[in-house]
């Protein structure tokens, strides 16, 4: 059981450092450095954390096990940490992602039973000899208060490249202002503009141009056509100025949103994802409302990193209803070809 718990350790441990850090992306982080180098210095640090653990019990120092209980111990908060974030929906137990933090938990519950109660381990590391080297606590101080230290400092720092919030308006001097804005008398049959972005209408589709009570002018589009009384599904287009990007301004824009909107109702998390797309990049939240009659919200944010434009598009439909909203986005250009 040793032998599999040091060949786990060294496997995850790298593992999970890899993929720390093939996934970090400073926009991810909103553009604030501290918080990225959080981030990094928390994967850093649980490498080393498990890598001196690792050489600890192989070579039997007096601090084996006690390095053991404290990676452990780590493992154990940074997962409930996780847990707490993935709490923010509303049915976390219906969230695959959920389920991961719940199971390292676990293990590393059964890993501390193991090391607390084996006769192997209590004649291999006795109880008198166990004890702390002097150096420890500089290495298990900078593995913990570095990270800390950085996430406090981001969190009263501001981005590293500014980006405008949509109350900002939209800084066009570092792009081409002849291409910016959209020539109306240059569009097709099945196109459409607010002025910023061109929206291609799919067949069978309604629209209209609505004002919102804060003055932002949007387009609806529907199958009102169809059916007056009754529609299937409702897509609302609204341009923007450039919000930033990034998982973090993402998250922020949807949690308004849910304010401002449904944040009682129960839902159910479908798609969460960030692609690359030709202009730029697309963020996407799909969502299932329990409702008497479930309802699909599809919530996507585009980002033309070019023309440092956005296009923030919110679509309703019943679930099973096939809604255009796939051909929408794609039918989304910032620019005149």
């Amino acid at each position: 059981m040793l032998q599999l718990f040091m060949a786990g350790l060294a496997i995850v441990s790298t593992i999970t450092l890899y993929r720390s850090l093939m996934a970090i992306s400073l926009e991810t982080y909103g553009y604030v450095l501290p918080l990225m180098w959080s981030d990094i210095t928390t994967a850093i640090g649980l490498a080393i954390l498990a890598g001196y653990a690792f050489v600890a019990l192989y070579k039997r120092w007096i601090n084996a096990i006690h390095l053991t209980y404290f990676y452990l111990g780590v493992c154990v908060i940074l997962n409930l940490i996780a847990l707490f974030k993935l709490a923010d929906t509303t049915n976390p137990l219906e969230n695959i992602d959920f389920y991961r933090p719940v199971w390292g938990i676990v293990i590393a519950v059964i890993w501390w039973l193991y090391f607390k109660n084996a006769k192997r381990i209590k004649a291999r590391y006795p109880q008198e000899k166990r004890e702390w080297f002097k150096r420890d606590k500089y290495i298990l101080g900078a593995v913990i208060v570095v990270p800390i230290v950085l996430l406090l400092w981001g969190m009263f720092s501001n981005p590293s490249t500014p980006s405008l919030s949509v109350a900002d308006g939209i800084d066009v001097t570092e792009v081409d202002q002849s291409s910016y804005l959209i020539d109306e008398s240059k569009l097709n049959d099945d196109e459409i503009t607010d002025g910023m972005i061109i929206i291609k209408v799919p067949k069978g589709t309604e629209y209209e141009q609505l004002s919102l009570d804060d003055g932002t002018k949007l387009y609806e589009l529907s199958n009102k056509k169809d059916n007056p009384d009754y529609v299937d599904y409702v897509i609302r287009v609204t341009s923007q100025g450039y919000v930033g990007t990034g998982d973090i301004v993402f998250e922020d824009i949807w949690m308004q949103f849910l304010d401002n909107n449904m944040k009682d109702i129960p839902y159910q998390v479908i798609r969460d994802d960030m692609t690359n797309i030709e202009f730029g990049k697309c963020y996407r939240k799909v969502v299932k409302y329990k409702t008497d009659v479930d309802m699909v919200l599809d919530f996507t944010l585009l980002h033309d990193l070019g023309d440092k434009k956005a296009c923030l598009l919110t679509s309703y439909y019943r679930e099973g209803v096939k809604a255009p909203i796939d051909e929408v986005i794609k039918g989304i250009r910032f620019r005149q070809k």
